[in-house]
């Protein structure tokens, strides 16, 4: 059919080096030795010629053809004439390997680095920019993804997958399938702790990525809204990070810190409110860095500057602390708004817009007695000119 036609013809058009080979060999290109010392020198000859031709030149550019019968591209070597055959491409290819493009008939670009960089999970991955910028930037150089592309990335995506494992320590550091004991940061353990070694590097057991969790200690749970269980041990202790002790003035350093881990954890509970009383910590205010953080029967109005109103009315509210501000060389607490009873919300509410509602009549009452006083101010000025002129300027015009 029409795609064999297309194979033959490119066969025909770029002879291997190994057809190149036998037609040398059908022409009968020989050289008779005349004694051992010239055929030894002749033989060390021919070995560096064919070693020369042997090397092969580095590739910039070649084809990509695709099949509809198998619904794959299969790359095309102008140069060589081999067809399918990635790895030699790659062999060929200037090193490192950072990004190969392929342009389509109707312009649009594609990322295949995947397709020909066997070292593509250790090496390449590293020295390449962020993978999210690379495809936010391709992405206006492309159409809508259909049935053919996901297919082409299931397939390169399989492909990495399916690589081989690091044959050194270095490879195996931030590899996004593989992990060493040694690799793991602080705040990283391995679960469970009797997890199966997929394989040994130097005597040293290698782990699935899947195994790798972050802890966290009880304070920075409590701010993704889950607290500790009762009589859980720490999964692992840690030096904590260094902080300023702000009663002896000094930082404070080395300290214990227990970690642990998502699966010692669960969702927190907040007490509820009891006789119209808001239950808080103890700095005075409601922790409500998740929606189920709010106490049961209370309601969060996220309007900051309602404490007047709220002393007016004698009702009990505290602050709502949504999180920290790390800024100004320290760190702060950040609100938003204050957190009532549901009792007295439409109260609340309501005092509040009456508020709003005298403030604005007061601001108004404000700007026309400004412009009143300005209008007064300049009457007077005119008044007083009038005076001035009837006086003096009279007496000088009478004179002249």
């Amino acid at each position: 059919d029409r795609e064999e036609e297309i194979i033959e013809n490119i066969n025909k058009k770029y002879p291997t080096q190994k057809e190149v080979k036998v037609e040398d060999d059908k022409q009968g290109k020989s050289r008779k030795r005349k004694s051992e010392e010239v055929g030894e020198s002749s033989k060390s000859r021919s070995k560096s010629s064919k070693a020369s031709k042997s090397v092969a030149r580095s590739v910039n550019y070649w084809a990509e053809v695709y099949l509809e019968r198998e619904r794959k591209w299969i790359c095309v070597d102008l140069e060589t004439g081999r067809i399918n055959a990635p790895s030699e491409v790659e062999s060929r290819l200037p090193k490192p390997i950072f990004y190969i493009l392929a342009i389509n008939n109707m312009g649009n670009i594609k990322d295949v680095t995947k397709r020909y960089a066997s070292n593509f999970m250790t090496t390449t991955r590293k020295i390449r920019y962020d993978e999210k910028w690379i495809s936010a930037t391709l992405s206006k150089f492309q159409q809508n993804k259909d049935d053919k592309e996901s297919k082409e990335d299931l397939e390169m995506e399989k492909k990495t997958e399916e690589a081989p494992m690091p044959t050194t320590v270095s490879g195996f550091k931030n590899h996004p399938l593989y992990v060493l004991q040694r690799h793991l940061l602080k705040f990283e353990a391995i679960y469970p702790a009797d997890a199966p070694p997929l394989g040994w590097m130097k005597s040293e057991p290698v782990y699935a990525r899947e195994c790798v969790h972050t802890l966290q200690g009880r304070t920075s749970w409590l701010k993704e809204g889950r607290v500790v269980r009762i009589k859980e041990e720490p999964y692992k202790i840690v030096k904590a990070r260094p902080k300023w002790d702000r009663m002896t003035g000094t930082m404070v350093k080395d300290e214990p810190l227990e970690v642990f881990g998502h699966w010692q954890t669960e969702l927190y509970v907040p007490p509820p409110a009891v006789d119209g009383k808001v239950p808080r910590n103890e700095y005075g205010n409601v922790e409500l860095f998740k929606p189920w953080m709010l106490p049961k029967g209370c309601v969060h109005i996220p309007i900051n500057g309602m404490s007047r109103v709220l002393r007016k009315l004698n009702i009990d509210a505290a602050p709502a602390m949504i999180g920290w501000d790390f800024s100004g060389g320290g760190c702060h607490p950040m609100y938003d708004g204050y957190v009532v009873c549901e009792e007295f919300a439409d109260t609340v509410m309501d005092a509040w817009n009456q508020e709003q509602e005298m403030k604005v009549e007061r601001a108004a009452e404000k700007r026309e007695k400004r412009a009143l006083d300005n209008w007064r101010r300049m009457v007077k000025g005119l008044f007083t000119r009038e005076r001035i002129q009837a006086k003096y300027m009279k007496n000088q015009e009478s004179s002249a």
